[in-house]
């Protein structure tokens, strides 16, 4: 059977020669020679002609669809121009072309069960505040490459469509923040909905698409020893021991400052000096903060160096196992932004590091890294103890702060070697 195929609604199968030209030649079919036996139960009412096929809907199954037109020219164009479009994989129904980029997102983001509540925060965010004031009611058939780019642009300069709660006005958007909002968020929907199994758009207008390049960041701080030391008294004599604490215990185990302050009491293992980590500090859904998964979704168990013990002990005194294991003088556990602050940004301050610009507790996991590495530890104790997902990872960040041992393993080889052919020479 083909793809598509042409039927006479008005005359039946077996209609004679004399009766189609009659029919053909009539202005009015009412008034055309065509015997009562050839009429079919709809003859002279709407078009005359029907354009059949069959096509696959969203269940994966096959439908028939069918078009009308009041001529034959019109249907035979219409019945050449869809099997072609069958064959080829480029046939769109009509009910995926007028599909917004709304409807396209909303389904999208019901099928993601698996990502993180905080993840799908941010999705919703990026999406209500700039994806749909420009794309929203846009039919997904109706984007295109320039399009795409002139939104990219309004993105830099500030001038693009926005919805804000507040009455912030837009500003110029950073490379990365393009970045997530257009590659990732609006991304992700019009890859869902190229996909070969919905067929929603015949390709993807993002394909080709750059955004702007990321600038270069700025060089990563590492403390030194005694610049570790004085933040912490700073912070000491701003907020109290534990804000000390916290600093110490950052830059000497290296875990991330959502995972430190979601820490609880029954996590510490102090007879092994050890930290489960077993959750962090994230976003839920509707933006509230709650703690979920750490980022890589696995526990880990980090080391606490010895002299850290005691001050860790004080704060398990008198609390609950459930209690969070740095907490503020007022409230159950610490609200990171809060703290950098009122805390952190003042302690900074106090120490006479405020002239780094790039200094954040961000920056504490950096500063282990690098004093780990300089004390000798290997690329996998580092991985392990950060937390990252494999050990490339590791080196993509701090492949530089490792010593340049080259010379090194060269001397022991030759050394080897002589040693190996003195041996089985004498």
């Amino acid at each position: 059977m083909s793809r598509a195929w042409v039927t006479d609604r008005w005359l039946k199968k077996d209609a004679s020669s004399s009766a189609k030209r009659s029919l053909n030649a009539a202005k009015n079919p009412k008034r055309a020679n065509v015997p009562e036996q050839y009429r079919t139960s709809v003859y002279g009412v709407g078009c005359r002609w029907r354009v059949d096929y069959f096509a696959y809907g969203d269940d994966g199954r096959q439908h028939r669809r069918s078009k009308l037109f009041p001529t034959q020219t019109e249907a035979d164009e219409y019945r050449d121009a869809v099997s072609d479009d069958l064959r080829s994989g480029r046939y769109r129904d009509a009910s995926k072309q007028s599909r917004t980029f709304r409807q396209a997102a909303e389904e999208y983001l019901k099928s993601k069960h698996k990502i993180k509540e905080s993840t799908l925060y941010r999705y919703r965010n990026e999406l209500r505040m700039y994806v749909y004031p420009r794309w929203g009611d846009v039919p997904l058939s109706a984007i295109t490459e320039q399009d795409i780019n002139a939104w990219i642009s309004a993105l830099q300069d500030g001038s693009a469509a926005h919805d804000f709660i507040d009455a912030s006005k837009p500003r110029k958007l950073a490379a990365s923040s393009i970045h997530s909002i257009v590659k990732v968020t609006f991304g992700s929907v019009l890859r869902y909905a190229a996909a070969s199994k919905r067929n929603w758009i015949r390709s993807n207008p993002l394909e080709d698409v750059d955004t702007p390049k990321k600038q270069q960041t700025e060089e990563r701080v590492y403390l030194s020893y005694e610049e570790v030391e004085s933040l912490a008294d700073a912070a000491k004599a701003k907020a109290g021991e534990s804000s000390a604490t916290l600093i110490l215990f950052l830059a000497y185990t290296g875990i991330r400052i959502g995972e430190a302050t979601a820490l609880k009491v029954s996590d510490m293992d102090f007879d092994n000096r050890r930290a489960i980590i077993a959750r962090t500090w994230t976003k839920d859904k509707n933006g509230a903060d709650i703690t979920g998964s750490p980022k890589t979704w696995e526990q880990r168990k980090v080391a606490i160096p010895e002299f850290l013990l005691p001050d860790l002990q004080k704060l398990t005194e008198g609390v609950s196992e459930e209690s969070f294991l740095f907490r503020p003088k007022k409230g159950d556990h610490v609200n990171i932004p809060n703290w950098r602050n009122r805390v952190f940004n003042p302690a900074k301050a106090g120490a006479g590091l405020d002239d780094l610009s790039g200094l954040t507790p961000h920056s504490l996991r950096h500063t282990y890294a690098s004093l780990a590495i300089k004390a000798g530890a290997d690329v996998k104790s580092v991985q392990n103890q950060l937390g990252h997902k494999d050990a490339s990872m590791t080196l993509n960040v701090y492949a530089g702060l490792w010593p340049d041992r080259l010379d090194e393993v060269a001397d022991a080889l030759q050394s080897s070697r002589q040693q190996v052919l003195k041996n089985s020479r004498a």
